[in-house]
């Protein structure tokens, strides 16, 4: 009998020990987000660029295309060198049909279009790119955007703005309650840093080049913080 009381009391003890403990480990913390946006200069273009063709027939169609994209390639690389960054991004050969009224639609013929991308160093030379395409047979401008060649130190720079914004947030809302911020617990990043590219806001072209005005480049970060309220 007496063991079992002993046994009890040792049971009793333990499980106020393990309570206390886990009472006295409870800590308040506070969570606080912020965000950042950055603009930046761009320092890279990509011109979209395509060629389009009709025939009555899908081969008359694409024999058409390629004489006419190879023109435009052939422009291309002479204004840009024979180094030129060009790539081939969308190539689709589709039916043409005429819908008369109560009859089943009539094929009429083929398009094939051929999509290639320009990335250029030099965002300047964008206007007389476009130009030079455009002389040589490509009679679609798909779209221009400006970028930046390497994101990494603008996107740290708006996590860093971001978290120290964070740290502003999560001080501000404990000052109220009297407490200061103890122990940083964990930091998140929001999602990926994400970047926006500028759209050329181009005007009309006149006789010597299509004019190009590039914006900025905006960066975004978010970032999470959790610290420990001590009073």
């Amino acid at each position: 009998m007496a063991t079992r009381v002993w046994l009890a009391l040792c049971i009793f003890t333990l499980t106020l020990v393990a309570q206390t403990q886990t009472t006295t480990t409870r800590r308040s913390t506070v969570r606080a987000t912020a965000d950042t946006t950055i603009s930046a200069t761009p320092d890279q273009a990509l011109i979209s660029v395509g060629v389009e063709t009709r025939a009555a027939t899908a081969q008359e169609a694409a024999a058409q295309n390629a004489v006419q994209t190879q023109a435009v390639l052939d422009a291309l690389r002479k204004q840009l060198g024979a180094n030129a960054e060009i790539k081939t991004t969308n190539y689709t050969v589709s039916p043409l049909y005429n819908y008369p009224p109560n009859a089943s639609p009539v094929l009429t013929g083929y398009m094939v279009t051929n999509t290639v991308e320009v990335t250029l160093s030099n965002i300047a030379s964008a206007g007389p790119v476009i130009d030079a395409a455009t002389q040589a047979g490509a009679n679609q401008i798909n779209s221009l955007t400006f970028t930046l060649k390497d994101p990494k130190p603008i996107r740290a720079q708006a996590l860093r703005q971001a978290a120290v914004k964070a740290r502003g947030h999560a001080e501000a809302m404990i000052s109220g309650l009297s407490g200061h911020l103890g122990t940083l617990i964990s930091v998140e990043e929001g999602g990926t840093a994400r970047i926006y590219p500028a759209i050329s806001t181009n005007g009309a072209g006149d006789a010597k080049s299509t004019p190009i005005q590039p914006g900025s480049v905006q960066v975004y970060a978010s970032v999470t913080v959790e610290y420990e309220i001590v009073q």
